[in-house]
C-alpha cells in the first residue's frame, strides 16, 4: 500500500444500523466514527458525511457495503451528488477481491462478512480466523489461512429471538431493556428472566460450539494457531457468556470495507 494515501470514508449499512468512519489504510483504524439508525438515515446521513470529510479534507475515495441494496444505491447517488469524491464503490463479491470466496452462490453472501474477512486477512496475515459479528443476526465464519472465506453460520441476534418470542406467542412479554442490559443468571425466576435466560445462554452456547467446531476444521491442515476475532454492536452482551479466548475489534467491517480495491 502507498503510504502516502489518504483517508478513506468507509459506509456500513447493516440491517438496522449504519455505521460511517474515515479509515486510514496504513494504520489500519478508524477516526471519526458515526453511527445511527437505519430509521434515521434521510435525516443523519448527509449531515454525518458532510462533518467527516470537514475534518478529513483529502478524503478522495468512498467504499460502501450493505446488506440493503436500496440504501447502499441511495448511499452512493447522495455521495456522487456532493462532487467531492473521485471513486465511489459498493463492494460486490463478483469483483476482484484479496481473498477466495469459498460459497455456492457467492453474490448471495453478504458483503459485511467478505470485509470482516477481508480485514482479518489484511490485519493477521496468513492465519487461521474465525469471525464472530453479532448484530441482528449473529454470523460465525471461517477464514482459512489468511486467504480463504470457507464459509459459516448465521443465527438470530438476541435482539430478534426476544421480538420472535413476544410476536410469535400469547403470552410472552417483550423482555424490557434493564432486563437485558443486566447480570443475567441462568436459573430464571420469572418469565422475562427466563426468556433473558435461554436467549442470551443460548446465543453464547450456539457461538462457542461453532467456533469449537470451527478449530477442528481448520486445524487439519497443521496449522493449530486461529485468532478468534469479534466485532458487532451485540457482542458485549454475550461475552461474559462465551468460554472462548477472543479478540475483539468493534471497527472490524469499516476497516475492510474501506481496504478493499486499494
Amino acid at each position: 500500500m502507498n503510504s502516502h494515501k489518504p483517508s478513506i470514508l468507509a459506509i456500513d449499512i447493516g440491517s438496522t444500523q449504519t455505521h460511517i468512519a474515515a479509515v486510514c489504510p496504513q494504520k489500519m483504524s478508524c477516526t471519526d466514527r458515526i453511527d445511527f439508525e437505519n430509521a434515521e438515515f434521510d435525516t443523519h446521513f448527509s449531515v454525518s458525511i458532510k462533518q467527516i470529510v470537514s475534518i478529513n479534507t483529502q478524503i478522495r475515495r468512498v467504499n460502501i457495503t450493505s446488506c440493503i441494496k436500496k440504501m447502499a444505491a441511495k448511499a452512493k447517488e447522495i455521495c456522487e451528488d456532493k462532487k467531492t469524491f473521485d471513486e465511489i464503490t459498493i463492494i460486490d463479491a463478483q469483483k476482484s477481491l484479496p481473498i477466495t470466496i469459498n460459497y455456492e452462490n457467492s453474490h448471495l453472501l453478504g458483503t459485511d462478512r467478505i470485509c470482516n474477512a477481508i480485514a482479518c486477512a489484511a490485519l493477521f496475515d496468513g492465519q487461521n480466523c474465525i469471525i464472530v459479528d453479532s448484530g441482528t443476526a449473529i454470523t460465525v465464519d471461517c477464514l482459512r489461512s489468511g486467504k480463504v472465506f470457507e464459509g459459516g453460520a448465521i443465527l438470530p441476534g438476541v435482539t430478534m429471538q426476544i421480538n420472535a418470542l413476544h410476536h410469535g406467542t400469547d403470552a410472552l412479554p417483550l423482555v424490557p431493556p434493564v432486563v437485558i442490559s443486566t447480570s443475567i443468571p441462568a436459573l430464571g425466576t420469572s418469565t422475562a428472566g427466563c426468556i433473558a435466560a435461554g436467549v442470551f445462554y443460548g446465543a453464547a452456547a450456539a457461538v462457542d460450539r461453532l467456533i469449537a467446531e470451527y478449530l477442528d476444521y481448520l486445524s487439519v491442515d497443521g496449522n493449530s494457531h486461529t485468532q478468534i476475532i469479534t466485532t458487532g454492536g451485540g457482542w458485549r452482551a454475550i461475552e461474559p457468556l462465551i468460554r472462548h479466548k477472543t479478540v475483539n475489534l468493534p471497527n472490524l467491517t469499516l476497516i475492510g470495507t474501506a481496504i478493499v480495491g486499494i
